[in-house]
Order: structure tokens, then C-alpha cells, then sequence
């Protein structure tokens, strides 16, 4: 699951490893979303997440 990461689905899986608990694929996703901001920021994925957790949106702007 980790090598599928990409800037199209990066905002789905972060916020699926979020409600499941999934400590070391969340981390990932983080790292992939902060380095990939620009691009992972304008998918309909991160979007959909805003829409339904904010909190995960605040969390990666505060980290950038």
C-alpha cells in the first residue's frame, strides 16, 4: 500500500489510515502530502477529506 501512494490518492488514504489507526501508513501519508503539497492540495481526494475532517487539513498546514 505504501508504494501506491500517489498525489491522487494520498488525501483518501491519510485519512482512511486516520479513523483506522494505522500509525506508520498515516506517518507516510504525511510525509508524501507535505512534500507533494502543491499538487496532493488541488486532487478532488483532498477535497472529499477537508470536507469530512477538517482537522486532518489543519494538521498538515500546520506541519508545512
Amino acid at each position: 500500500m505504501l508504494a501506491s501512494i500517489n498525489t491522487e490518492n494520498a488525501a483518501l488514504v491519510f485519512h482512511a489510515s486516520d479513523v483506522h489507526n494505522a500509525q506508520t501508513l498515516r506517518g507516510k501519508c504525511l510525509n508524501f502530502i507535505l512534500a507533494n503539497f502543491e499538487r496532493v492540495s488541488k486532487s478532488n481526494t483532498f477535497e472529499e477529506m477537508a470536507r469530512s475532517n477538517v482537522e486532518l487539513v489543519f494538521e498538515i498546514l500546520r506541519k508545512r
